[in-house]
């Protein structure tokens, strides 16, 4: 294998820089003669040699695109070219993955949960803010719960023992943070989505996800009295 088919990629599934091998490789030259630019896109694919997943990406420049970065010793101005790169799917350190597990909730709630992260990946932080309230409201309409207000709602939640009192009050938290975005226009940072996300994922897991953990640990035992 080629030295110059590995780079060097974060693995979107890894979550790490992994070393991922070039698949293939298609370059485009296009020329604006209105606008007088003309360019290069150069379009590749790589897998990753840890998982196999595959990434594409983009290397684009063009005739604008550039800086003096000195003279030469003839006192010629030496020109370099900048390039722009980007990974498809988007990947950034700030990035989080869905927990698999809740793909064991409901469909309603995984749909929602599934569409905050996207928002929260792709820096929408109202649409992640107001996705976090969305998948409340979810566990409450799962949950039959039809009292008017999420802050009664949740308070339903804690009487019918589906949570405990002290997620409660942290879902009254998302609650307020959700409020705020939808009517006050207000941006939360990462922090606060991060452990908002935690939240409503520690509540699926709760309530959605344990039941299934408590069967595959009675079902093993089970098996294991047979021999």
């Amino acid at each position: 294998m080629k030295k110059e088919e590995i780079k060097k990629i974060q693995c979107i599934t890894c979550g790490i820089e992994t070393k991922h091998e070039k698949l293939w490789s298609k370059t485009y030259k296009w020329d604006s003669e209105e606008a007088g630019i003309h360019g290069i896109d150069v379009y590749e694919a790589y897998s990753c040699l840890g998982c196999e997943n595959v990434t594409f990406c983009k290397i684009s420049t063009n005739s604008e695109n550039f800086e003096m970065i000195g003279k030469d010793k003839d006192g010629k101005e030496i020109i370099e070219y900048s390039k722009s790169i980007n990974y498809y799917p988007r990947r950034n350190k700030r990035m989080i993955k869905e927990k698999y597990e809740i793909w064991h909730a409901p469909a309603r709630i995984r749909r929602i949960y599934h569409e905050t992260i996207e928002a929260y990946n792709n820096e929408l932080l109202t649409v992640c803010a107001l996705g976090i309230r969305a998948v409340i409201e979810a566990i409450c309409i799962e949950e039959g719960v039809k009292t008017e207000g999420l802050y009664n709602k949740i308070e339903e939640l804690i009487k019918k023992g589906i949570i405990t009192s002290k997620l409660g009050g942290g879902l009254q938290e998302c609650r307020l943070l959700g409020n705020e975005s939808a009517h006050q226009l207000q941006i939360f940072g990462d922090e606060e989505l991060l452990a908002a996300i935690n939240l409503i994922e520690n509540v699926l897991e709760s309530h959605y996800i344990m039941d299934n953990k408590i069967k595959d640990i009675k079902d093993r035992k089970k098996l294991i009295s047979k021999f």
